[in-house]
């Protein structure tokens, strides 16, 4: 286990713990005099509305994605979707079946073979989402894909951090 992280990450929670327990509300100051700006909203006379951001139009920005890359890329999408839709409602009749054979006493060879029927399933929705993300890949430039693992990288490096706060400030809270 590396300490030195472990000591950086500790660090930083003890003193990003204090402004993220007293937030300021969106689109005020924060603690200390830092602002804090929603990413995107547009003023309204009493509240303050967010608009809802596209993936793909977040990507096409960070990205610099082409018009061809995008048409490309929703094409794909509109593929995967309409397959993933077909899976997943055969996913649910076979986990429907292996409930209806359970409740009714059904052989074990039986369950087993509708928890099979399931799992294979399944795992052609595995293939497909990889399928996809290779696809998905395929469209990029390898300068496009490097930022793409670096972004991924970093959201997940993140998302541990807020767990990690959240952890911290729930212990400390009680």
């Amino acid at each position: 286990m590396n300490y030195r992280n472990l000591l950086v990450a500790s660090m930083f929670a003890a003193l990003a713990l204090p402004a993220v327990a007293n937030g300021a509300p969106r689109g005020e100051s924060g603690p200390g005099g830092f602002p804090v700006r929603a990413a995107s909203t547009q003023e309204t006379s009493d509240r303050v509305r967010t608009r809802k951001i596209k993936p793909l139009e977040k990507l096409q920005r960070v990205l610099r994605l082409t018009e061809a890359q995008v048409v490309a890329i929703r094409a794909q999408q509109a593929a995967h979707k309409e397959n993933l839709k077909v899976l997943k409602a055969s996913l649910r009749e076979a986990s429907e079946r292996t409930a209806a054979a359970i409740n009714q006493g059904a052989s074990a060879t039986d369950v087993g073979n509708a928890v099979l029927a399931a799992n294979a399933i399944r795992q052609a929705i595995k293939a497909a989402n990889e399928q996809f993300r290779v696809a998905f890949n395929n469209v990029l430039t390898t300068t496009q894909q490097d930022k793409l693992v670096r972004l991924r990288r970093a959201a997940r490096q993140a998302e541990g951090l807020e767990r990690f706060l959240a952890l911290a400030q729930a212990r400390g809270t009680n």
